[in-house]
């Protein structure tokens, strides 16, 4: 964890990635080496909160936003976020972003877009940070991708 924290802050990711990362190695560590870790609270129902950050994720997908704006948009501390939103999501918020960027990239390759604006335009630093989280997610490169979205679109009507 120590690495991929280090890595993901280094290779200078956006801020909800890093402050995720450094939240989750910061409570690691914690509850691996204090004398007296003690519990975490119980969560019980954030529904309303992370209904309120995930409306705010996808109204902002593009944007650089941090762990602290979003936990005060849900009225939550950053920690206490973190947890039920994977709890109620499935995944951290970072990732959830991180899959809305790559929906809408995705659609506007369909549209004809180039990969560097698609990767500009959805909050990616750059055309590599973009290829390395499609391919990560998608499977294959975002290249590939468009070409083979591309070849089916070539067909004939009768082929597809």
């Amino acid at each position: 964890m120590f690495v991929d924290t280090h890595r993901a802050c280094e290779a200078g990711t956006d801020a909800l990635t890093a402050q995720t990362l450094l939240l989750q190695l910061l409570a690691l560590l914690i509850q691996r080496h204090a004398e007296y870790p003690g519990a975490w609270p119980a969560l019980g129902n954030e529904n309303v909160a992370v209904k309120r950050a995930k409306k705010y994720l996808t109204e902002n997908f593009n944007k650089n936003i941090s762990l602290e704006a979003l936990a005060k948009v849900a009225y939550l501390s950053p920690f206490h976020l973190l947890r039920a939103f994977r709890k109620t999501v499935g995944l951290p918020p970072h990732e959830y972003v991180i899959n809305l960027r790559l929906q809408r990239a995705r659609h506007l390759l369909a549209q004809g877009r180039s990969l560097s604006d698609a990767a500009h335009e959805t909050g990616f630093w750059d055309q590599s940070h973009f290829n390395r989280h499609f391919k990560r997610i998608m499977g294959i490169s975002p290249g590939r991708y468009l070409k083979k979205s591309n070849s089916v679109q070539n067909l004939s009507p009768g082929l597809q």
